[in-house]
């Protein structure tokens, strides 16, 4: 899905946008049994929703969304959306502070995941028990989840989710005044973010391209609706000429047949 490709480059409010066309076609009466609306729903833009309307700090929709999701994947009992749809209620509840409902969310999206065979989703919740933990200052666990989770990314190759891990783990070193570890953990943020900030650049000059030659192809499309117009036109005036010059002989014959009788 192309919102896919814009929340990997950090652009939410462009899969945003591609969500809700999404969100309008499942809508549209294309699917007709139930499930599948829902399923699709749940794939397309309900859970993509929440992503983005959490990182753009939308409290109200992000809350929503990640309800949403929750209550959709558990009625169509799909393991591995519900796994995506429970670590994303424990974040959000890590976010509102609730530190034992996140903790219990997190511990079910991890059991689900296994099932599915999601190690995203595993690492994701390990990387908010750690975020739990280093806030109630058991820093040792804390560690120990956040490196879970790094290596989880590292192994899958997802540059933005080790971003996440990376940064997490330099913020937790500095603040125990490991500065080593911590300037290693930063560098490696660092090198994350310019490897994201220079795919972005990629991927904008591809946009760039790809609506230039959209717009070509569309100009030559246009071109080529108005030559066809332009030969109707002359075909169709060819036509009534025709039947004018009939009509005319025509008229000219009887006219003539009139005089002779």
């Amino acid at each position: 899905a192309v919102w896919r490709i814009y929340t990997q480059m950090l652009d939410f409010e462009k899969a945003l946008e591609y969500a809700w066309q999404v969100k309008a076609i499942v809508h549209s009466g294309y699917f007709k049994k139930e499930e599948d609306i829902k399923r699709y729903s749940l794939m397309g833009y309900i859970i993509v929703s929440y992503t983005a309307h959490a990182e753009m700090k939308h409290r109200d929709s992000a809350a929503f969304y990640g309800k949403l999701a929750y209550e959709t994947a558990k009625a169509i009992g799909d393991k591995d959306l519900l796994s995506l749809a429970v670590v994303n209620m424990g974040n959000y509840y890590r976010e509102q502070g609730d530190n034992a409902r996140s903790f219990s969310f997190y511990r079910m999206s991890i059991h689900l995941a296994h099932q599915a065979q999601r190690p995203d989703v595993i690492a994701g919740s390990q990387l908010g028990i750690a975020k739990l933990l280093a806030r109630e200052k058991q820093n040792d666990s804390a560690f120990y989840y956040g490196h879970l989770a790094l290596e989880t990314y590292q192994r899958i190759k997802s540059p933005i989710l080790e971003l996440l891990a990376t940064t997490f783990l330099s913020d937790l070193y500095a603040a125990e005044g490991r500065m080593d570890s911590a300037y290693k953990y930063q560098s490696l943020t660092l090198a994350l973010r310019d490897s994201l900030f220079n795919q972005k650049k990629v991927r904008q000059i591809r946009d760039v391209t790809f609506a230039q030659t959209l717009r070509q192809q569309q100009l030559e499309q246009e071109r080529k609706m108005a030559r066809q117009q332009y030969s109707t036109r002359l075909k169709t005036y060819g036509i009534a000429g025709a039947l004018l010059l009939i009509l005319f002989v025509s008229f000219f014959i009887y006219r003539l047949r009139q005089i002779k009788q």
